[in-house]
């Protein structure tokens, strides 16, 4: 094929968009965007879910092993081809399979941020004096 036939009709060709609408898609990934206000029976749950030293626990979270060191097996294998992590020298992530519980940074953002927007959500507006 020429170069104008095999690049005719490519996404990734520079040229002017002639669809309708518009090519993109924007999502808002700030946080402090979310405004969703939970229902009091969620928010009831949120509360609920507190353990008795008032924290969100989860199990099942995102580890690493702790940095020990280079690894000492140098030889190819194929004996961690189906896991998430290597042996106990590799320090990427994986999900802990055990029913450890952790406290989650992103479960306290989350049902904070509920809590915030349920709160600002009932708060009787200001009257002026």
């Amino acid at each position: 094929l020429s170069p104008s036939e095999a690049t005719r009709d490519s996404p990734i060709k520079p040229e002017q968009f002639v669809g309708t609408g518009i090519p993109q898609t924007y999502y808002d990934l700030n946080r402090d965007a979310f405004n969703y206000v939970p229902k009091e029976p969620d928010l009831i749950g949120i509360i609920h879910s507190l353990d008795n030293q008032g924290r969100w626990l989860t199990k099942h979270a995102s580890i690493s092993h702790p940095y020990i060191g280079e690894g000492q097996k140098q030889e190819p294998t194929d004996q961690y081809a189906s896991t998430n992590v290597g042996d106990e020298t590799d320090t990427s992530p994986y999900r802990d399979p055990s029913d450890q519980e952790y406290i989650s940074t992103g479960d306290y953002i989350k049902n904070m941020n509920l809590l915030i927007n349920f709160v600002k959500a009932a708060k009787p507006a200001r009257v002026q004096p």
